[in-house]
């Protein structure tokens, strides 16, 4: 009797473990936001539990290859977000000067003066589909990743997604054009999807997809792609007015940083060459 108690408790715990298990590859399965986020959190607790030498500083840089800074003769940087951190403050100036551009310009509806910047609905790194108007992840192997494809402001279902695209995998060609640089030629007629590759674009990013939501309210016609440029020109065009900004207020859009001065004399002791790499205006740097 005792024997049958044990052997119906430990079937009754495999059968909750293989429901636990299935549960969790369901789990892993799944892409919406807030399981990837619990997925998250559970590894880096696990992460966190790990005890690590006492010689190892948890926040050191770690690589796999080993590099003697010795032989490096030439340091070269970019500027923008890297030797200049901008604070969030320049998303909102970016943001603001681009709408009201699109406003005055581009003769847009002065209603749109009402739709705010949203930090943290666009991330560098996402990709844009030029032709249907569609914010989407992508992963290295360019497959959808269900729960974050939104249209406009509003997400997508993954019937809807399939529906649109009919395979969850993009083919290459839609991806990078019939170009080899079709993602920086815009004018490229072929281009159907462009990338977020800098930071300067989630801000332009987040009007695009704010604009298109407000004409899917109103129900008012429009076509993607034009909407696309027409802000893609009214940010490009809102760049010399931030620099003007910028560089009255520079405290008020760029985190000082005070080792980077020492950074830089260290480096010229040691002989090394420098040189700056930027798209950005030489007075605005």
């Amino acid at each position: 009797m005792f024997l049958c108690k044990v052997i119906s408790k430990c079937t009754v715990r495999l059968l909750l473990k293989s429901r636990f298990n299935r549960k969790q590859k369901i789990f892993i399965r799944l892409h919406s936001t807030r399981r990837l986020e619990e997925a998250y959190k559970v590894v880096k607790t696990k992460c966190q539990s790990k005890k690590l030498p006492k010689d190892v500083n948890p926040k050191a840089v770690f690589a796999c290859n080993e590099l003697d800074l010795k032989e490096v003769k030439v340091y070269g940087f970019d500027y923008d977000y890297t030797l200049a951190c901008y604070k969030p403050s320049l998303d909102y100036l970016l943001y603001n000067l681009g709408r009201q551009t699109l406003i005055e310009q581009y003769k847009y509806p002065p209603d749109i003066k009402n739709l705010e910047y949203r930090p943290g609905f666009a991330v560098r790194g996402l990709h844009y589909d030029i032709e249907k108007g569609i914010l989407l992840k992508l992963d290295s192997f360019l497959q959808i990743q269900f729960g974050a494809v939104y249209k406009g402001l509003t997400p997508l279902s993954n019937d809807e997604v399939l529906q649109i695209y009919k395979n969850r995998i993009i083919p290459i060609a839609y991806v990078e054009g019939h170009t080899k640089n079709a993602s920086l030629i815009l004018q490229d007629s072929h281009t159907k999807m462009v990338q977020l590759a800098d930071l300067f674009s989630v801000p332009e990013m987040c009007l695009i997809c704010n604009v298109a939501d407000y004409f899917e309210k109103k129900h008012f016609d429009y076509h993607p792609e034009i909407l696309f440029r027409d802000i893609k020109s009214s940010i490009r065009n809102s760049h010399p007015v931030m620099h003007n900004i910028v560089a009255q207020n520079v405290s008020e859009y760029i985190e000082r940083n005070d080792k980077l001065r020492q950074f830089f004399d260290r480096l010229v002791q040691a002989n090394k060459k420098l040189f700056l790499v930027t798209n950005s205006p030489y007075g605005f740097v």
